[in-house]
């Protein structure tokens, strides 16, 4: 097989890679508040966990976790500033249950509690 082929195959696998993960994301942003541990989402798409690793590793430089808490927090900011929600509504709107786990997370991302932001 000529090299220039090999190339433009790993491209066209990268290509569909990088779309899948868009999937992923995607599905993820529309989901928040649900359990979106890295086992239910790799059956969702047919994929194994260490690929759904793989993915956000090689295309967004972090792990499943960390970009979904991030995304979460992102989220439950919004929903604190923007919108006028409570704690406890961006807590269940961004899928945690726990409020300790979810102050954490927060601070984690944001340096600062959630009621900082409510002010």
């Amino acid at each position: 097989m000529p090299v220039d082929n090999q190339i433009s195959n790993e491209g066209n696998q990268s290509r569909r890679h990088y779309q899948r993960l868009q999937r992923i994301m995607l599905y993820i942003s529309n989901n928040l508040q649900y359990n979106l541990g890295p086992k239910k989402v790799a059956e969702k798409f047919s994929i194994s966990i260490s690929t759904l690793e793989h993915l956000f590793k090689q295309h967004t430089h972090q792990s499943y976790h960390h970009y979904l808490e991030v995304v979460r927090m992102r989220q439950a900011l919004y929903l604190l500033t923007q919108e006028g929600k409570i704690v406890k509504e961006a807590m269940a709107l961004t899928g945690y249950k726990n409020r300790r786990t979810f102050t954490r997370a927060f601070k984690r991302v944001f340096q600062q509690t959630p009621g900082y932001f409510m002010k």
